[in-house]
């Protein structure tokens, strides 16, 4: 009795702890997992009143996708594939960082440093390309409250790392007297002026924690086909707990949603054709308010989004966040194995930014390509295996992601390992 008292008593403390630290981990401009990815969640398969899920997932391969229009200028589906940091443009103008009146004494000394006399606006242009690695581990509890209600709540820990940064010369850079040795020497001058990093960088810890509460229920039917209905509805709220964005660091969009309060929710249509087939339809949805931090600024409409130096006290508005998941899925054919197959599209809509306390162009200010909307498409599959007894089951799966269109965006292709336990 003493020893069911302390298990009861210790699964209660780690779920707390769970709760009040969810995590909503989904990486900015990337089409990572988030922990309310309906996709990763387990089932309860017996009459358990608790559950727990683990997910290592790990980003394998990646590229950038660009927004990209056609020859009339009408927004082109096929978009601009291209290095993880050309996601924005394809070339950025470490010259053009300079401009404004901050910056005039440096850009001089800089210009007579390197010979840039005569630049014809193209000595700045310089590519950036890079390596990205993304991992994480989701960890997540369930709370069963009765037949219709649960608590949900998960803790991941998130690494990134942009590593081998390289700088070269873009086509069309017309200083051809600049010495190819001297790139890194010259992007490393023009970063110290705003006491910038425009190379390697790394980051790892939590999201934005988020507690969920979530209905299902099953609606059976006497067809032939159509079999079960089910739907499920989730709302919580989200608590800005995540790393923010490094100003300083050339792409480091933080771990969470921007450093405001927000309002996820979500909903599934799930539907059973005879014994084994089941498809369906996830929507999650995230609303932020927004947030006061320091944010790199243009200055200067020639500037480009990866290498502006201004960084200052801002307002930001983000734009909603959607997230559709169609799928399709052949569960418990031969025994517990259970095969799913699905199609994910990601957006995020446009954000508005305001500078605190300063008279500024907003139309200027609103320039930076990482404000606009961006967009992710990826497809899934999924391979697990459920072994079910009376009051327990396990469940060992695996998922493959791949990343395939979009724009303004860094597509990952990853693979994650799954385990799910509820008792």
């Amino acid at each position: 009795m003493k020893t069911y008292i302390i298990k009861k008593v210790w699964f209660i403390v780690l779920f707390v702890a769970l709760s009040v630290s969810w995590i909503y981990p989904q990486m900015p401009f990337t089409n990572m997992f988030s922990p309310n990815d309906i996709w990763l969640w387990k089932p309860y398969l017996t009459p358990s009143k608790w559950g727990f899920e683990a997910a290592y997932e790990h980003a394998f391969d990646s590229r950038a996708y660009q927004y990209a229009t056609d020859e009339m200028g009408n927004s082109n589906c096929f978009r601009k594939r291209g290095d993880v940091l050309q996601l924005f443009e394809d070339r950025q103008d470490l010259l053009a960082a300079l401009k404004g009146d901050a910056f005039a004494a440096a850009r001089t000394q800089l210009a007579q440093r390197y010979n840039l006399s005569g630049d014809d606006g193209t000595y700045g242009w310089f590519i950036p390309k890079a390596n990205i690695h993304i991992d994480q581990l989701l960890v997540s509890g369930r709370w069963c409250i009765n037949g219709a209600f649960s608590l949900v709540a998960s803790l991941p820990i998130v690494s990134y790392k942009l590593s081998d940064v390289a700088w070269f010369k873009a086509p069309g850079n017309h200083a051809d007297g600049f010495d190819a040795s001297l790139n890194d020497d010259f992007v490393r001058d023009v970063a110290a002026v705003g006491g910038c990093n425009f190379f390697d960088y790394s980051a790892s810890g939590v999201g934005d924690a988020t507690v969920q509460l979530c209905w299902a229920k099953s609606f059976p039917q006497a067809r032939e086909i159509l079999t079960n209905v089910s739907l499920n509805a989730r709302l919580g709220i989200l608590l800005p707990t995540g790393k923010k964005e490094d100003s300083k660091a050339l792409f480091a969009p933080g771990l969470g949603y921007g450093g405001g309060l927000g309002v996820p929710g979500g909903m599934q249509l799930r539907m059973q054709f005879g014994r084994y087939m089941h498809a369906g339809l996830d929507v999650d949805l995230l609303y932020c308010f927004g947030s006061s931090q320091v944010r790199k600024i243009k200055t200067d409409r020639s500037q480009t989004t990866l290498t502006l130096l201004d960084a200052r006290s801002t307002y930001q508005d983000p734009g909603l966040w959607q997230k559709f998941t169609l799928f399709v899925e052949g569960a418990r054919f031969c025994k517990g194995l259970l095969v799913r197959l699905g199609y994910q599209y990601l957006k995020q809509s446009e954000s508005r930014m305001y500078v605190d306390g300063l008279y500024t162009d907003p139309t200027l200010i609103n320039m930076r390509e990482d404000l606009d909307l961006w967009t992710v498409h990826s497809l899934m599959g999924m391979a697990a295996y459920d072994v079910i007894f009376d009051t327990v089951s396990f469940r060992l799966g695996v998922t493959a992601k791949w990343g395939f269109n979009g724009q303004r965006v860094i597509a990952c292709d990853t693979v994650a390992v799954q385990f799910g336990y509820d008792f």
